[in-house]
């Protein structure tokens, strides 16, 4: 009777599996759309304050990670100030949609000046999709 119960719960959780897997490979590329950057949309970060920042994502194949780049617009090569921040723990991952909200921190020694955001959202079928914006840095 054990051996019984044990089989059919096994394949169940099998099929369960399979289902889930099927349904994942086949999956599109997340997408991600920058709702706020700045306060009110502004744009604008402040030295030394924190940059209000939300997206949002579908990524029909499950959040692994995201990765957050500022860098600096003027310059080349290592002459470019940037900073980074990477998600992958916590609310957003593991989940098809999320609503990115988060306070970046935006260093006290950043030049000010014109920056490219990158917001990249890296799903589990390591398909990545990336969203854009120019920010301001200011005292």
């Amino acid at each position: 009777m054990k051996t019984k119960a044990f089989i059919t719960l096994f394949s169940l959780a099998l099929a369960a599996f399979f289902t889930l897997s099927c349904s994942i490979e086949q999956s599109p590329a997340p997408t991600v759309i920058l709702t706020e950057v700045g306060e009110e949309d502004s744009q604008v970060a402040v030295k030394g304050e924190e940059m209000h920042l939300e997206a949002e994502i579908n990524a029909p194949g499950i959040i692994q990670q995201i990765e957050l780049v500022i860098i600096q617009q003027e310059g080349s090569g290592l002459n470019r100030y940037g900073f980074t921040a990477s998600y992958t723990s916590g609310k957003y991952i593991g989940v098809k949609n999320a609503e990115f909200h988060e306070h970046i921190d935006i260093p006290e020694k950043a030049p000010n000046g014109k920056y490219d955001l990158v917001l990249t959202v890296i799903d589990m079928l390591e398909q990545t999709t990336t969203a854009h914006a120019t920010i301001r840095i200011v005292d």
